[in-house]
């Protein structure tokens, strides 16, 4: 609960006891803040089998609406599984939060479950910049207690067209967050959505598309040089005694590029100058020499 404190608009303390009370279920309405799109049917008719054996070990939370009702923080599926199981009532935890909180603490309570798919995680990041809850990507991070690199990620997925979206959405056992940036460099769309669906087909590693997307790229780009009337190289190398530079423009980050030519353009011009004063100083010598 601590990271509700940093949520605009107040919080709760850390510690803060959170009393349990017995609620109507058909007075908790599900939450239109859930990460989650979906959850299997399986997963919640096995959770309702074991709240008829053992009952519900861990409350749901809840925060209560002007209407006198209550809407789901987290534990959409526990409140589902106990109508499911016939239960009239739940245990709940009464948290007493903004919708902003509210949206922010089900997202974290699914992070910490691994309960979202990363294309879930990723609408859910973009949300929260959308709602003015955080205002930057490292805004996100520090609230929800993941790294930045880890939500630049996730949200690339969200640059993919809507076929290929669902596509990772369902069948997240196969197609990982991997494969959806490696996918994303495939422009062509057909092509994009038939390495997917091979890729589902198949089962592929990630490896496995890697190699299948890098030909791709590299067939794309003889074609376009083809088709262009042009022979302009992708990719450069030179190899000296002592020095080997090799660039390939179509996977190089070119602002990284820039920045290490910069470098190695200062320490040649640096050398240069050395080798000039080394010149100078041999032609004031050489008479010298000459007289002894």
């Amino acid at each position: 609960m601590a990271v509700l404190g940093h949520i605009p608009g107040g919080g709760v303390p850390a510690g803060t006891p959170i009393p349990t009370v017995e609620l109507d279920l058909e007075s908790i309405q599900p939450s239109p803040f859930q990460p989650r799109r979906r959850a299997a049917q399986t997963h919640i008719e096995a959770l309702a089998d074991s709240i008829r054996q053992v009952g519900l070990i861990e409350p749901i939370c809840v925060r209560p609406l002007p209407s006198g009702e209550y809407q789901i923080i987290a534990g959409e599926c526990r409140w589902r599984a106990a109508k499911l199981a016939g239960l009239a009532g739940i245990s709940c935890r009464v948290h007493e939060l903004t919708e902003d909180q509210a949206f922010v603490l089900a997202l974290v309570e699914n992070l910490q479950r691994e309960d979202l798919s990363p294309l879930e995680e990723a609408l859910s990041y973009q949300q929260m910049l959308d709602r003015g809850i955080a205002r930057s990507r490292a805004a996100i991070a520090r609230l929800v207690g993941v790294t930045r690199m880890r939500i630049t990620q996730r949200m690339r997925l969200l640059e993919l067209d809507p076929v290929t979206q669902e596509k990772l959405d369902n069948h997240p056992k196969v197609l990982t967050e991997y494969h959806g940036r490696l996918l994303w460099q495939v422009k062509d769309l057909p092509v994009r959505h038939r390495l997917a669906s091979e890729a589902v087909e198949g089962r592929w590693s990630g490896s496995r598309l890697r190699v299948r997307v890098d030909e791709w790229l590299k067939s794309a780009e003889a074609e376009a040089r083809l088709s262009g009337g042009t022979t302009t190289p992708c990719s450069y190398t030179i190899s000296l005694p002592g020095f080997r530079l090799h660039v390939d423009l179509n996977r190089a980050n070119l602002h990284h590029v820039r920045d290490a030519l910069t470098r190695l353009d200062a320490k040649l011009r640096d050398a240069a100058d050395v080798e000039r004063r080394g010149s100078a100083l041999a032609a004031d010598i050489a008479p010298v020499e000459k007289t002894l």
